[in-house]
């Protein structure tokens, strides 16, 4: 059902989605054109003003990657405790690291975006729902280093492989991890914020995602943004993306399938956006 529902939702995004052009709005066209140039190698250096650190960066999204194929090619098994609504492509306990590295990590441009996002974004810390084996939480700790990355995960196993990806690539400095369920988690770390951006990448259900945008609402910075990832995964998480885009104190959202991104910029005419993002 989920696979059917996700292709079906695949062709309706490309019959309405646009490119900048089909932006109106100077916040979110700047946002939106400097993650696509991000996401694009050829393009890499475009997504930020400064292009000397821009370059600089792109040296360390290379660091990285390479750590994402070291991952890869692990065999190493682990023991997978998931708290959330579990993977799609295998729900063993015990699982080799290179299998998880292959089916359940964010791709490399949907990182650049991320990290591209995240730069264009207010000062501040980030927090993250959901470490996994932790690629994209040094993407988000790459492009502002005097930042803090707060990431929550609920598996022992996945955050200890995550830790040594941090401590490879010289960034546990900037990243604050807590092990254990979101649910009970998340409460201890709302009063680091506000928080300039936030990833929602734990528990797939749209009750648990909801419940969550509810709880880090106050402690989110004016100008931040929300991104939710996977909202056409199942159904139940295009119902939730769909009550969140309704949601009142959403300003504005963009709608890019893999990901949705909510921002909610006080006096901002209420706006959507479906926009394409494809490779």
């Amino acid at each position: 059902m989920s696979v059917w529902h996700q292709g079906v939702s695949f062709l309706r995004h490309l019959a309405v989605a646009g490119d900048a052009h089909a932006v109106h709005s100077p916040f979110v066209f700047d946002l939106y054109r400097r993650a696509e140039a991000a996401a694009k190698p050829w393009l890499r250096q475009a997504w930020h003003p400064d292009a000397a650190l821009a370059f600089e960066v792109a040296a360390e999204w290379k660091a990285i990657e390479a750590e994402r194929k070291r991952l890869r090619a692990s065999r190493e098994v682990i023991e997978i405790q998931d708290l959330g609504a579990g993977s799609q492509v295998d729900g063993a306990r015990r699982r080799a690291v290179g299998g998880i590295a292959r089916s359940g990590l964010l791709p490399a441009s949907w990182c650049r975006r991320l990290a591209a996002l995240r730069a264009a974004l207010p000062p501040g810390p980030v927090l993250e729902l959901g470490t996994s084996l932790g690629i994209t939480t040094a993407y988000l700790a790459s492009v502002q280093p005097a930042s803090k990355v707060y990431t929550l995960e609920g598996c022992a196993a996945t955050l200890a492989q995550a830790e040594a990806v941090w401590g490879r690539l010289g960034l546990q400095g900037h990243i604050y991890p807590t092990l254990g369920n979101i649910d009970d988690t998340l409460a201890s770390v709302l009063p680091q914020g506000p928080f300039a951006m936030v990833v929602l990448d734990a528990n797939h259900r749209a009750e648990a995602v909801l419940r969550y945008f509810e709880a880090i609402l106050p402690h989110l910075h004016p100008q931040g943004c929300v991104v939710v990832d996977d909202i056409y995964w199942t159904p139940d998480m295009t119902a939730g993306w769909r009550a969140l885009q309704r949601h009142a104190q959403v300003r504005q959202w963009v709608d890019l399938y893999r990901q949705g991104w909510l921002f909610a910029r006080a006096n901002q005419a209420a706006e959507g956006f479906v926009l394409r993002a494809l490779g």
